[in-house]
């Protein structure tokens, strides 16, 4: 298993919606 750099996760989470945009989804509903 490869080193998971700070950088990458760091991307990742970027990637991924933020809980503020969940929570903005859920309340459209």
């Amino acid at each position: 298993m490869r080193d998971f750099s700070f950088k990458e996760f760091e991307i990742l989470l970027n990637e991924m919606p933020s809980v503020d945009e969940l929570y903005q989804l859920f309340a459209d509903i």
